[in-house]
């Protein structure tokens, strides 16, 4: 078994190893290759930074990283482990990072971080074995958000202009819904801000229309956030929110009170680094 970084990996190779080790998974995983290029792409995917394990030729498991800082610390987060079902239990993924340390230290990474679907124990096993904590818990949201007497409207604006709005300072969000994400593909989406009656700005909300996926939402008073959920639910019939965490309850009793239902359950779980020998 060769373990080697992913840079000279036709794309086609690696997605096709994805759904390969992901053919029985607890969600489906797309297959439009159109996808995989703007997830890599906001995930901030390295492929000097990313390894695959060959048998021969053929590439049989990945871990995918996406480099940058996030909460001020350069970090590595986990995009993708994927080993295809009968080259499982080889210590495949252990030999990934054994041979990834080397390589993520001359980046001075302080951190490792990923998702995982609660369910996947397995998978959770795996990374508290390689040294891994549980440090949140993601809920994701889909459904119709309930018809209500809205009082507020939207109006379209721009990314910079909620950048400039924001009261969180992106601290609020996921490694792939901050905006160092959202600008990555900042064509793919469109930029609302929501505005009361007497022309206030109540909040914002980040979309991509093509599959009504909210990027964030945002209320200027957290207390708020009901009317820009109106105000989303006026203007598209559909939502889908990933990883909001559980411990801002006010904000998943707000979500939950618009209609939206839980849809799934994840741990972010992270490796904090003082040296990458850890994984050795």
């Amino acid at each position: 078994m060769r373990i080697s970084t992913l840079e000279k990996t036709r794309l086609t190779e690696i997605i096709d190893c994805i759904q390969q080790s992901f053919a029985n998974y607890f969600v489906p995983i797309s297959t439009d290759i159109e996808y995989w290029n703007i997830r890599f792409k906001g995930a901030r995917v390295n492929w000097n930074l990313s390894f695959g394990a060959f048998d021969n030729h053929r590439l049989v498991g990945v871990v995918i990283h996406g480099i940058d800082n996030y909460h001020g610390k350069p970090t590595a987060f986990n995009l993708c482990t994927g080993v295809i079902e009968e080259y499982r239990g080889q210590g495949i993924i252990d030999a990934i990072y054994k041979e990834a340390a080397t390589l993520l230290r001359k980046f001075n990474v302080l951190e490792c971080r990923l998702e995982v679907i609660k369910e996947n124990n397995a998978a959770i096993k795996l990374y508290t074995r390689l040294g891994f904590e549980c440090k949140n818990s993601f809920l994701c949201f889909h459904g119709n958000i309930n018809k209500r007497d809205c009082s507020g409207h939207i109006q379209q604006t721009t990314l910079d202009n909620l950048i400039a709005i924001s009261k969180h300072d992106d601290l609020n969000y996921s490694w792939e819904n901050n905006f160092s994400a959202i600008k990555q593909n900042e064509e793919c989406y469109e930029y609302y801000i929501v505005l009361a009656n007497d022309h206030h700005v109540i909040g914002y909300f980040i979309i991509n229309p093509k599959n009504s996926y909210i990027v964030q939402i945002e209320a200027l008073q957290d207390e708020n956030l009901h009317w820009v959920l109106e105000a989303l639910g006026e203007n598209f019939n559909e939502a889908r929110l990933n990883n909001v965490n559980e411990g801002n309850r006010l904000r998943v009793e707000k979500l939950l009170q618009s209609g939206l239902g839980v849809s799934l359950k994840q741990y972010e779980m992270v490796k904090v680094l003082d040296s990458w020998y850890d994984f050795i």
